[in-house]
């Protein structure tokens, strides 16, 4: 595949070492130049190779068991502004999926999908699209998503909530009244949907592993 001929060195971060060899096939059979293939199984891993290797592309999963993928992505950035990043991963949370695509990443693929998406991928990124590349089912789970927007001080509510504080002690430590906080925190529960703390923290987390 020609236009694709830039890509030389590749790295792979996923904790499934037969994720990891079965993305490697599905690269070498798509891309027939020379390639050397670097692999990660977490995100600690995957950062240290960058920096020590020039990394042309490297394909990501979202969930690692020592950082997040979002983080390993946001570090990435950081070390190379040339750097290509493919998002592979089996997330459907909405709201995570929008987070990763606002890093600007070339693509986003479910892995149960088609291998050929991947190489449609690859041509896109050579064709030098600005646009990141979604899959169908990514599609169609960021297209159904609506993006909740806190205020200021909700978000401050929000903040205290998913610490564990009371009412009183956010309201305390934001210096307003208990009823200016109980208002907020309605409107958050209003606004996600959620019935308690318990529900608002995992939801919260969950939005941002």
């Amino acid at each position: 595949m020609k236009e694709n001929a830039s890509f030389k060195n590749v790295l792979i971060c996923d904790d499934h070492s037969f994720i990891r060899i079965g993305i490697e096939s599905c690269l070498r059979e798509i891309i027939p130049e020379e390639l050397t293939i670097f692999k990660a199984k977490n995100g600690n891993e995957a950062i240290d190779l960058v920096r020590n290797h020039k990394i042309d592309l490297v394909l990501q999963d979202l969930n690692l068991p020592d950082i997040s993928g979002l983080e390993v992505i946001t570090e990435l950035k950081k070390i190379s502004s040339l750097i290509k990043i493919i998002v592979i991963t089996s997330c459907d949370q909405a709201e995570l999926l929008v987070r990763v695509k606002d890093k600007n990443v070339e693509g986003i693929i479910q892995k149960s999908t088609s291998s050929d998406h991947l190489g449609a991928c690859l041509a896109h990124i050579a064709r030098g699209e600005v646009k990141s590349y979604l899959d169908p089912f990514i599609t169609q789970i960021i297209g159904n998503h609506t993006v909740i927007e806190f205020t200021g001080k909700e978000n401050e509510v929000l903040k205290g909530i998913i610490d564990g504080q009371t009412n009183q002690e956010i309201a305390n430590q934001l210096g307003v009244a208990l009823s200016t906080v109980r208002f907020h925190r309605a409107n958050i529960m209003s606004k996600t949907g959620m019935r308690n703390a318990a529900e608002l923290t995992a939801w919260y987390l969950k939005a941002r592993l």
